[in-house]
């Protein structure tokens, strides 16, 4: 009897550690953001560069200008260094109600896309067929719900860094100490076929109303963020806090 009874636990035991080790691998197949799920294209939108702070001075959403760079604002030469001065060019703009406002950049300057990659724009001629091109490939796309331009940007929703994401190389588990928008909208660019990654939770993101949100799960991390984009929209050039929230929202640049 004292062997059967000493089978029994021990054929218990197994049992247990057997569903223990099935839940840990069903939560962290869970938590696995794939090639084609909804929550990767989520991160990439919430992660892509923000380009709607500075236009006042590029009527653009298009890319923004990297700081610093320097304006002629109806003949008064100023220098941009902050996303503060954004301000002070509007505030030129308003001096006059009656007058024709005109800026011009002093050449060269390096305009920033949403993701993230940059181009230099040495006069006035290369930068207005940039700004057309966009906007036609825009028209061209308004009906493509996979267009990741920036009129996709989610901007209501902050993640706070740093925090860790697991990924596979070459087989080898590895984890990557993600510090900024651009850290994780490159990482997420290499999920493709069979890669995952797992973010390590918990981690935490700020909400349209400044609340810190502690998130545990992916699950709850894609619900936070959908629930952000209907609360206050997910077009870029329609946050109007963008230009505010974006002197604090670290994007690596």
């Amino acid at each position: 009897m004292k062997k059967v009874s000493k089978l029994i636990m021990l054929i218990s035991l197994i049992g247990l550690i057997s569903l223990s080790s099935c839940e840990n691998d069903s939560s962290g197949s869970s938590n696995k953001i794939t090639a084609n799920s909804t929550l990767k294209k989520l991160l990439s939108r919430v992660s892509q560069k923000r380009t709607s702070s500075d236009n006042v001075i590029d009527n653009t959403s298009c890319f923004t200008v990297q700081l610093p760079f320097t304006v002629i604002v109806n003949n008064i030469s100023t220098v941009i260094s902050t996303p503060a001065d954004y301000q002070t060019v509007a505030n030129l703009f308003e001096e006059h109600d009656d007058d024709d406002d005109h800026l011009e950049f002093v050449f060269p300057i390096t305009i920033i896309f949403a993701d993230f990659t940059q181009q230099v724009v040495t006069t006035n001629e290369q930068l207005h067929d940039i700004m057309e091109n966009c906007h036609n490939d825009d028209v061209d796309n308004d009906d493509d719900e996979d267009n990741d331009d920036d009129d996709n940007a989610i901007n209501c929703i902050s993640l706070t860094y740093p925090f860790v994401i697991s990924t596979t190389n070459n087989s080898v588990l590895e984890d990557v100490t993600i510090n900024n928008d651009h850290d994780l909208y490159v990482l997420l660019e290499t999920v493709e076929g069979s890669n995952y990654v797992t973010i390590n939770y918990p981690i935490s993101i700020v909400d349209a109303n400044g609340q810190i949100i502690v998130v545990q799960n992916n699950q709850q991390l894609e619900e936070d963020i959908v629930e952000a984009t209907s609360e206050c929209g997910n077009h870029d050039s329609d946050d109007e806090n963008d230009n505010e929230d974006d002197a604090d929202h670290n994007d690596g640049d």
